[in-house]
Parts: structure tokens; C-alpha cells; sequence
């Protein structure tokens, strides 16, 4: 017996005769660039991604608690996570299961690992560079109105007056022609740059990015050609090449580290 389908027409004459709402209409995408460069948009979320005041990157992996935030962190890297498989359930599949196993003993341990260390080291180069920007700026700067008020007839003229002339600060005596105040500004600038320009030549932070995201993404890769079976490891000990080649890896690591 089937049962009668009820009728959905609406036969409500106010309704009928309300006209359907008007399509929002969309901006040209060219349109939607020339917002963006005016409101400084997409410069914030550069300089948001560059920047790492505020957010330096510990230089050793902490793995996330609880589990889930760990398959959450295993999905957005690319890896494979059966929380988060939505075509099927990976669990049914006593191989594919063994091989996360396997890839997950051997070659996330050392795949964290680069991986933190590698944005570790290209904050400290943003750091750096940022450092760099900001202090070369300052000495423009300072050395500009050093040489203003050199060149000026004003030149002997005090900081703040004659009636602060014994009074001192951090050090540096309040009775300094401006020349001279930005001398010295000028001067300790310089040398605060330089000294981290030394640092960032000595620890090589570029480099070791570098170094460390490149055998990142060899570990990636590793990881995927080991899921897929494709050569060599479609063979019955493809997890002692696995092994071999993730200790091969490690061997390619930077010998010391700052």
C-alpha cells in the first residue's frame, strides 16, 4: 500500500506574488586586488607571517595533547589519519593501518623533528632581517639630522636648554648639542646592528632553514612513496628500507647546532 505524497504547493496568493530576492551581485575580482593593496591587506598578512615578535618557535618538538589535537596537527601537514578519512574507514584495512604504524615509529619522530627545527631557524632569520631593516632605517635616520644640525647655524644650541644642563640621563648629559646627541644616537645604533649582524652570521640561520626544510620535505616524500608501495618498497622488507633510508636522512643532518 503506498501512502499519498502530501502537496507542498503554496497556494498562499501574498506569498505567490512576492518577487524572488535579488542575486547579490559579485565584484570583479580586479576590483577586490585594488581593496586589498589600498587597505594594506594582504601587506598585514605578510608582515603578520614574517614577523616573529611575540612568536618565537621553541627549537624541540613537543608533541600535541591531547590525541586528537596530534591527528589534527598528522591532517594538516598532508599525512594520512584515519580521524579524519572521510571517503572511508581506514581501520577495515588491516595494511594500510600497519604501514601508519610503521611510518609513524620510524619517520614522523625524525619528520617533527626537522620539521620544528626548520621554523625555528627561518624565525630567527625573519628576527634577524627585521633587526637589519629597522636599525639600517635608524642610522639613515639619526646620521641625517647629525648632519642637519652640523650643517645648521643653530648647532650650538642645547637639547633641552640651559636649564637642564647638569641634569643626566641613563649616563649621557642633557647639555649635548643636538649634532652631537645624534651622533651618539647614530653611533649606538650602528653598533647594536652590527653586533646582530654578527650573530645571524655566525649561527647561519638561513642555512640551516634551509637544511632543515629540505630534508623535511625528503621525509614527506619518503613517507608517501612507502604508502603507495612503489619502489623499493613494495618488497617484503620495505620497512628495514624504510628504516635505512630515514637513519640515511639523519645523516645528512648539520653536524652542530646553535
Amino acid at each position: 500500500m503506498t501512502e499519498t505524497a502530501k502537496d507542498t504547493t503554496n497556494n498562499d496568493p501574498e506569498q505567490q506574488l512576492t518577487p524572488p530576492p535579488t542575486p547579490k551581485r559579485e565584484r570583479p575580482q580586479w576590483l577586490n586586488g585594488l581593496i586589498a593593496v589600498v587597505t594594506l591587506k594582504r601587506m598585514r598578512r605578510w608582515y603578520r607571517k614574517r614577523t616573529p615578535f611575540g612568536r618565537r618557535a621553541p627549537k624541540q618538538w613537543t608533541r600535541p595533547q591531547p590525541e586528537a589535537a596530534y591527528q589534527e596537527a598528522l591532517y594538516w601537514e598532508g599525512f594520512i589519519t584515519p580521524d579524519f578519512w572521510d571517503d572511508d574507514d581506514l581501520t577495515q584495512y588491516p595494511k594500510i593501518m600497519q604501514d601508519l604504524d610503521d611510518l609513524e615509529e620510524y619517520l614522523l619522530p625524525a619528520f617533527w623533528e626537522y620539521n620544528q627545527r626548520a621554523t625555528y631557524y627561518q624565525r630567527n632569520y625573519f628576527f634577524y632581517q627585521w633587526i637589519f631593516i629597522i636599525g639600517a632605517f635608524m642610522t639613515t635616520a639619526f646620521g641625517a639630522l647629525s648632519t642637519y644640525f652640523t650643517a645648521d647655524d643653530g648647532a650650538s644650541v642645547t637639547l633641552l636648554g640651559n636649564a637642564y644642563s647638569n641634569v643626566w640621563l641613563l649616563g649621557i648629559q642633557l647639555d649635548y648639542s643636538m649634532d652631537t646627541f645624534f651622533s651618539l644616537l647614530t653611533t649606538n645604533v650602528s653598533a647594536i646592528t652590527s653586533y646582530f649582524t654578527l650573530l645571524s652570521n655566525q649561527g647561519e640561520p638561513r642555512k640551516r632553514w634551509a637544511n632543515y626544510r629540505r630534508l623535511t620535505e625528503e621525509l614527506r616524500m619518503l613517507y608517501f612513496k612507502f604508502v603507495s608501495r612503489l619502489p623499493p618498497y613494495d618488497q617484503p622488507t620495505r620497512v628495514d628500507k624504510l628504516r635505512h633510508r630515514v637513519i640515511e636522512i639523519r645523516e645528512q643532518e648539520p653536524s652542530s647546532s646553535a
